[in-house]
């Protein structure tokens, strides 16, 4: 496998991260379109990170580190384009978000949709656990399932 940059999301990458999210079955499912999906790059705050081998746009993961309490670190999406699934594109990815959330705080949320096995076994698979099923959130009759990261309690030992 090529080597793998993690770099902020620029001007330029707007157009082939949004190609990746589109390629992206779920988020067809919700409506994103290549259009939608960069118009979301540009104008839904958060941060982005996207993944690069040989210049080439493989992956993108877009996350918030401002939210409040109880949910202040929340992973919106993370997408690797066809042919760079299975590859260990999405762990480099999701362990550089990893590393942004809890240098701030110690908890990372995101949901994932019930039906999405293959996502839900990664997402376990990273050290992530289940908190709670939320039907018709995003769609009637969709059931998503919210997943928590974490390395320790909000206020603890050495939080205050």
């Amino acid at each position: 496998m090529s080597a793998i940059d993690i770099v902020p999301l620029g001007e330029a990458d707007i157009g082939p991260a949004a190609e990746v999210i589109a390629a992206g079955e779920i988020f067809r499912r919700y409506g994103i379109d290549h259009e939608r999906a960069a118009r979301n790059l540009r104008e839904v705050p958060g941060e982005t990170l996207v993944a690069r081998a040989g210049g080439e746009v493989i992956g993108v993961a877009v996350y918030r580190i401002d939210g409040r309490l109880p949910i202040p670190a929340y992973l919106q999406t993370l997408a690797v384009k066809p042919g760079w699934r299975s590859r260990g594109v999405g762990s480099i990815l999701l362990r550089a978000v990893e590393d942004r959330v809890f240098a701030t705080g110690p908890n990372l949320f995101l949901y994932c949709t019930e039906d999405n096995d293959g996502a839900r076994r990664f997402y376990e698979r990273e050290g992530y656990q289940v908190v709670g099923r939320v039907p018709d959130l995003l769609l009637p009759g969709l059931v998503e399932v919210l997943y928590r990261k974490t390395i320790g309690p909000i206020h603890g030992k050495d939080r205050s």
